[in-house]
């Protein structure tokens, strides 16, 4: 299971990640881990596996548009939303991409 490999794996400095995984998380990661290989394993010789998952809050995005499309005066500037939108945005538009070719 390479996402567990990769939340455990230590740095060649010998520092290493310090994310603690949970027990859920183990779990949720070796079920998805065993769908995906099932879904492998059916598919015919030379065929192309290409999982996609997006990793940003749209709903914090779409807020935030709306607050700078509304009339009313924020609370705070329109300077700062603008600011966290940036930020949200590019949060957002992160995604992590797998391919694979079956032989």
């Amino acid at each position: 299971m390479i996402a567990l490999h990769t939340c455990e794996k230590s740095s060649s400095k010998g520092k290493g990640l310090k994310s603690n995984v949970s027990a859920e998380l183990k779990e949720i990661l070796t079920r998805m881990d065993n769908r995906i290989h099932k879904l492998y394993k059916s598919l015919p010789t030379n065929a192309m596996l290409i999982v996609c998952t997006g990793h940003g809050d749209t709903a914090v995005v779409r807020r935030l548009r709306k607050m700078l499309t509304e009339e009313s005066e924020p609370n705070f500037g329109r300077e700062k939303i603008v600011e966290s939108l940036e930020e949200f945005q590019a949060r957002a538009e992160v995604a992590l991409c797998f391919v694979g070719v079956k032989h």
